[in-house]
This record gives structure tokens, sequence and C-alpha cells, in this order.
């Protein structure tokens, strides 16, 4: 307490950092609590001394958050302005502020708190934050003359420590307060509904977006008994019993999952539910994180662009196969012997017509898989027959760019469960892709071999390659590298997106290594058919 009037003093006083900081304790002009008055009672027995202060230094007043000792009116009004003030001094100097004597203190003998509070004797320890922030003040005061002991000083620091103890948790609850709320904003801001659950299960904190479309009144942020929304949740939906297993699914938390859903109320929509974990710095499981985003739309146009692609691609394929086989005719010499001009002109026309029924072939292929509408007819395949097939298939255009091929077959390879036409699809379009992005005289390879309970066919180049931001794109429909060396090599940009999705209805996998300019490896993963016909099929 000492209100002084320069410049000097004030300047640490009205620091906004130190402020701001005050502020933010929340503790100014707030009532009384155990936690600050059980130590300044504390204090009084220990130091015998009659008064006792936790005081917060504002700008232009003293706040007391505890007083104990202090007379009226200033035990009820538990605040003096700066004028009465000893403890501003220990936040100027951020250091303990100890004096026998105020009447005879250079500081302090014209402070009116010696006239007015009777305070004679003082001693204050600074409440200084982690980060160094001087908020008041725990003092001790006499209302005579009195030499404070260096015990007595020891014990008012630790006292003043235990105080900043708790204006630390206050900070720390303020903070995080603060990012509970920035959280809440960013998540009420997410069009999609978002529910969180606790590590523990019991607790459910969900955003704006999940009330607006379920229509259960929640309040956003504020957490709910996990027993008593989920329930409620899962009865709007055409399956409840599978979404409540799927809101509880425990069984691998670290793996996020997608699944689509339907909601029969208060509205029929359809949901796209992505689950995951949410972890701690240490990555170790800290709830679940389930986010429901309305695709209902986006499937309605998905429908409406795939049956306009069938649709489209059928009414091509008949004028197209009649164009062909006109063509063919042409060709083989229906109408007489043609010219060579005219070999080459109809040579033009047939090639077209291949390349764009190989077009409508991928639309249709596409436009099944995404409607979920492709068959696969499963037997026991020897994968050996269908490598060989491939390479057969392609042995003319490889030969045709003087390009090597070799296919290395380990001597048992187990069969594998699937649909004879798509795999050979698969392993065609992997290696066309092979010899049409391999400059002549390079050299394409085939291998096939087990890989525990898989059997593995790799193929590989020595082509162009892939830079790293191809390589991000690799799978995207229609998506082709913006580079010469690719729009030299005729193609749609289905190939790789249909093969990626043949090998995963198979049950397989496919990976990929490439380097730009050093060639690329692609890698197709399929589960053995067991012997007992249990393997997957589609």
């Amino acid at each position: 307490m000492g209100a002084v009037g320069s410049a000097q003093v004030e300047t640490p006083i009205t620091d906004s950092a130190r402020l701001a900081v005050l502020r933010r304790t929340k503790l100014l002009d707030t009532g009384v609590e155990e936690a600050f008055d059980r130590l300044t009672r504390l204090a009084t027995r220990v130091l015998d001394v009659p008064i006792a202060l936790v005081s917060l230094v504002d700008a232009q007043r003293q706040f007391f958050k505890s007083a104990v000792g202090l007379t009226e009116p200033w035990a009820s009004r538990r605040e003096t302005p700066l004028s009465h003030s000893f403890c501003q001094h220990v936040v100027v100097s951020g250091q303990p502020f100890v004096v026998v004597d105020a009447r005879e203190h250079p500081l302090v003998r014209e402070n009116l708190a010696i006239r007015d509070l009777g305070v004679i004797a003082y001693a204050g320890m600074p409440l200084a934050t982690k980060q160094g922030d001087v908020l008041g003040s725990f003092c001790a005061i006499r209302p005579n003359p009195h030499e404070w002991t260096a015990d007595q000083l020891d014990l008012l620091r630790d006292l003043a420590a235990a105080a900043t103890t708790e204006i630390e948790l206050r900070l720390e609850l303020a903070e995080a307060e603060r990012l509970h709320g920035e959280s809440q904003a960013v998540l009420d801001a997410i069009r999609e509904a978002i529910v969180m659950i606790g590590a523990d299960g019991r607790q459910v904190r969900v955003n704006g977006r999940f009330g607006e479309l379920f229509g259960l009144a929640k309040r956003p942020g504020e957490p709910i008994a996990a027993a008593e929304l989920l329930p409620a949740l899962a009865e709007l939906f055409d399956e409840p019993g599978e979404i409540g297993r799927l809101l509880g699914d425990q069984t691998d938390p670290r793996q996020p999952t997608v699944t689509i859903v339907r909601q029969r109320y208060p509205k029929s929509r359809k949901l796209e539910l992505f689950a995951a974990t949410v972890a701690t710095e240490a990555a170790e499981p800290h709830g679940r994180l389930y986010v429901f985003r309305d695709v209902t739309r986006e499937r309605e146009v998905d429908r409406t662009k795939n049956a306009f692609i069938a649709q489209v691609s059928h009414e091509f394929r008949t004028p197209l196969t009649s164009i062909k086989g006109y063509v063919d005719l042409l060709l083989e010499g229906a109408v007489g012997e043609l010219t060579p001009e005219q070999e080459e002109f109809l040579g033009v026309v047939a090639s077209n017509s291949a390349r764009l029924s190989t077009l409508i072939d991928d639309l249709l292929d596409l436009a099944r898989i995404e409607s979920g509408k492709i068959e696969l007819r499963c037997v026991d395949l020897d994968l050996r027959l269908l490598v060989q097939a491939a390479a057969q298939s392609l042995r003319p255009q490889i030969d045709a760019k003087q390009q090597s091929l070799t296919v290395s077959c380990s001597a048992q390879v187990p069969h594998v469960w699937g649909d004879a036409g798509r795999v050979l699809q698969i392993l065609t379009n992997l290696l066309s892709n092979a010899h049409k992005y391999t400059p002549v005289g390079g050299r394409l390879s085939v291998s096939l071999e087990t890989a525990g309970d898989q059997v593995r066919v790799a193929v590989a180049d020595t082509g162009i390659g892939l830079s790293p931001e191809e390589q991000a794109q690799l799978f995207t429909q229609f998506f082709r590298a913006n580079r010469d060396q690719v729009r030299e090599a005729r193609g749609t940009g289905l190939g790789l997106a249909i093969t990626r999705s043949l090998v995963e209805l198979h049950g397989g996998a496919i990976t990929y290594s490439s380097e730009l300019g050093a060639g690329s490896t692609f890698t197709v993963v399929l589960p053995i058919h067991a012997a007992d016909g249990e393997s997957t099929s589609s």
C-alpha cells in the first residue's frame, strides 16, 4: 500500500499487459473465497499480526481478494485508492517490500493508509505469475513498529506462493474457457453435425449444427450425459442398433471409419458418418469424434450423373458399333479395293472408334462402380494364366515400341477368388499404362509371387515416372499430368481410378512407387482363395 505520484511508479502499475493478465484472472470485484481467506487467517496466526491481505493492484486502486482484520468501512469496501496503497511498491519493484515504521520510511511516510487504516509495520510479498507479471501482494500489517524476522518473512513468502498458485489456477481456467470458446465457435461454424465423446464414454459435446440436423434441443458446447443423448440419437435412424454400435465402437479406436447411414426423423436424409479417435499429444486416446455430413443431395446428384452417363454411353455405343462394323467391312474390301489414301483415312476412323469405345467402356464401369451396381462373377482363378494373357494381348504394341517385357511367376502361386474378366482388366490396365508411358526401347516387367496370405503382382517400368504433385492426384478421376510426354499417350484419366476400385472390390489393395524420370512400379495384392471356399467374394 502507499501512493507515489511520480510517473516512475505509475508506469509498471498501468502496464497494459500486466492489467490484461489481472483481468483474465476474473478475481477483481468478486466475493470472498475460502481458498484465499484460509491463507490470510493462517497468516494472522503464524505471524501474530492483526491484518493480512491478498491485494490485487489495478490501474487506479487495489482490490482485496481476501482481507482479515481490516476495520470499517474498508472491510466492507474491500478496496482502496492507490493513495492508500503500500502494495503498489511490490508491483513496481517486483520484490518484497518490508517496512518497520511507515512514519519514518521515505517511500510511504506520506501515505494516507497510515492515518486511515492504521498501517505502521508492513511486509508484502509479490503475487507473480509464471510469466513474471506481478499482480499484487500478499501482505501482513501491524498498527505499531515491528522488526520483521527472517522466519516471519519466509513464512509470508510461502503463503504468498500458495496464493499465487490459486491465482495461476484461475488463469489456467480462464485460458481453458477461452480455448473452449474458440473451439466451440469453430465447431459451430462447421456445417457438419459433430459429436465428441469423452475418454470415459460418459460425457458428450455437440456443435450447433447437431441440433439443426437432428432436432435434439441441446445447448452447443455444454457436456451432455452420453446415456441420455446417444440412445435418443440412435432412434432417429433406420437402424438404431447399428448407429448405437457405431457410436460405441471402441474395437479399433485409432482407425478412422466412414459409413453411410440413413436418418429417418425429423427428416429423411443420407448421412456420411466419419469416426476417429481424439488423441493427446502423447498419442493416448482422449475420446471419440463423430462427424455427420448430409450427403443426400450429393448422392442424388451422383445417381443422376451415373444414370446420365449410362444412358448417353448406351446411346453412343449403338451408332459406334455400326460405324466400326462398316469401317471393318470397307477395310476388308467389301466394296472393292481401296486406295492407300482411303485405307489411311479409314484407319484413322477405326482408331478413333476404338478409342471412343474404350472411353464408353470406362464411363460405364465408373458409373457402375459409383452406384454400387457392378457385378463380380467370382471363381477360383490362377493368376499366372491371367498375367500371361495380359502380356500376350499387349505384345504387338510393346514390340512396336521395341520395348522388352519380362514376366516372372513363382512356380507355386496359390489361386485367388475373383472375376476373371475384371482381374484381367486390372492387369491389362497396369501393363498398358507401363507401355504407354515408357519410351521406345524401355523395359517392362511383371512379377507374381506369394506374400503371406496374399498374392502380389508388381508391374514395373523404366518410363517417365511421376512427380510428387502428380502422385498426390494419381487415382483422381480424369486426372492426367500436364506434360508433353503424357499428352502424347492417349488416355481418359479413368484407368487407374477404375483399377483401384476393382482391386478393392476383390478385397485387395494397390500401391505404387515412382520417381520422376526413373519409372514406376504398381503393386496389387489380392487375398488367397482358401481351400474351403470361405474367402471373400463379391
